[in-house]
């Protein structure tokens, strides 16, 4: 048998609680093993001493003999998903093994993907409906009708005060680590920018500092305007330090705790605090996502999205998706709380969107109406799983090299493009097979090097494929040696 969980420190957690219960030989393996004792566990598998392998996505390739089982723990998770050369999603390869050696292929989820819907739509739905009632409180805070600036609606923070009050606990979750987003000066609207990538910088405090969420650089925090010397700033978003800064304010005999990525480094420190505050030390827990990732993540009365919307206004078509499946998670935090306690937990989300069919969703507590409306986008704007994107990726440290091998691909893309074939009838109101760019893109960790991308959006993925292949080798014979990168990536989780 074959267990895949997404994350390194949940592979430990779930071999430790299998060797407790199970007799059989349960080995781990991940890709954070060292080189001998992965080769170590490799042979072990290999000689038929192992029954069952617990792993993060890498597992799925060990030689376990007669195999029977795959299980694909939380297969919406994007952690199953390969960024790096050959671009693998475990989900998929895990259903090609299984049926190679004919094992059966579990996917287990409670908020499952997209794609997994789409494929298993009645059995799902089915599985929703039958899920029995409700064990959270749902509430809906429109902050359109607050004054701008709010951070806490006046019905979040009575409630607050009444759970802390009683001597319950709070989750503050909010996806954006530092202060503010970018620091604006009210005289010319100016926000200070990276020297290297052009990008806004974003606001820390403790020590102050801007900092580049691509390159990583820190520019020391200015007193005065480069661009009209004002000395006045206005900032714009907040952060986990913001949020910590607020919440400390209005509630200063209460002791509160910021869980994220600066302050918990490792796994030793994510336990202290999360024990700390399962014995009641901490009060009110602020996290990113981050929170919900913990083999064990906390649970809590009362749980709080103070800009719930935040992940909704990304230029991402999963963006939405992404955003449904951190409710969801976040509510599992409160309906385990009401199991043992009552009344039932409390979520809170705060938007200035409450029409949107994630909103509604969470508000009426069936994922029905987020998974249909969402098909429903995904088919008529021709994205994944209704169609398929490639990202082809051109790269280089010259920028006349890579130029022209884009200038190649472009003119190869666009006679792609239009003798591609038409889309069938009903899928959708776009002709495929599209091409778009090329683009000039950056991304985190690369800055010095030229990057373009171009995007091709087709239904029929193999017939698209050929081609490619086709430009593959008339690019080997022109661009062979030049010292070039060229990538094809199917269906990324990102593009850019």
């Amino acid at each position: 048998m074959l267990l895949l969980v997404p994350e390194v420190h949940q592979v430990e957690a779930v071999a430790r609680q299998l060797r407790g219960v199970l007799s059989e030989s349960v080995e781990v393996y991940h890709g954070q093993l060292s080189t001998p004792v992965r080769a170590e566990c490799w042979e072990r598998i290999r000689q038929g001493r192992v029954q069952l392998v617990v792993g993060t996505r890498s597992a799925l390739f060990v030689p376990l003999p007669d195999l029977g089982l795959i299980w694909v723990d939380q297969e919406e998770d994007a952690s199953y998903k390969d960024e790096h050369l050959p671009y693998y999603h475990a989900r998929e390869v895990a259903g090609m093994r299984g049926s190679i050696e004919q094992a059966l292929v579990v996917y287990g989820s409670s908020c499952p993907s997209l794609e997994t819907y789409a494929e298993f739509r009645d059995k799902i739905q089915q599985n929703f409906q039958a899920a029995g009632p409700k064990s959270a409180a749902m509430e809906l805070i429109d902050m359109r009708d607050q004054i701008a600036g709010t951070l806490f609606a006046p019905p979040l923070a009575d409630r607050l005060t009444q759970v802390l009050n009683e001597g319950q606990q709070a989750i503050f979750i909010l996806n954006r680590k530092g202060f503010s987003q970018s620091l604006i000066c009210r005289d010319c609207g100016q926000a200070p920018a990276c020297e290297n990538c052009g990008v806004s910088l974003r606001l820390f405090q403790r020590p102050s500092r801007l900092l580049c969420s691509y390159c990583g650089r820190n520019y020391p925090t200015p007193e005065t305007c480069p661009s009209c010397m004002g000395t006045v700033f206005r900032f714009s978003g907040i952060g986990t330090q913001r949020l910590e800064e607020e919440l400390t304010t209005l509630f200063p005999s209460h002791t509160l705790f910021r869980f994220d990525r600066d302050q918990v480094k490792t796994a030793e420190d994510s336990l202290n605090v999360l024990r700390k505050f399962r014995q009641g030390d901490i009060h009110i827990l602020i996290g990113t996502e981050f929170l919900l990732h913990q083999p064990d993540p906390p649970l809590a009365k009362l749980v709080a999205f103070p800009q719930a919307d935040l992940g909704l206004h990304l230029p991402d078509f999963r963006s939405a998706e992404r955003t449904f499946l951190l409710f969801s998670k976040a509510v599992r935090l409160v309906q385990a709380h009401s199991q043992t306690h009552r009344p039932y937990g409390e979520v809170f989300l705060q938007t200035r969107m409450p029409d949107h069919h994630v909103f509604q969703a969470m508000i009426q507590q069936d994922p029905n109406v987020f998974y249909q409306q969402e098909l429903d986008l995904r088919e008529a704007l021709a994205y994944p799983p209704a169609a398929h994107i490639l990202l082809l990726v051109v790269t280089g440290v010259q920028a006349l090299r890579v130029q022209r091998v884009v200038d190649f691909l472009d003119q190869q893309l666009k006679e792609t493009e239009m003798h591609g074939s038409l889309p069938q009838g009903g899928h959708g109101m776009l002709e495929l097979p599209m091409v778009l760019g090329p683009l000039s893109s950056r991304k985190p960790g690369r800055q010095k090097k030229n990057r373009t991308i171009f995007l091709l959006k087709t239904f029929c993925l193999e017939d698209t494929q050929r081609r490619l292949r086709k430009i593959q080798q008339t690019y080997d014979q022109q661009f062979g040696r030049e010292p070039v990168v060229y990538e094809v990536h199917v269906d990324p989780l990102e593009v850019q």
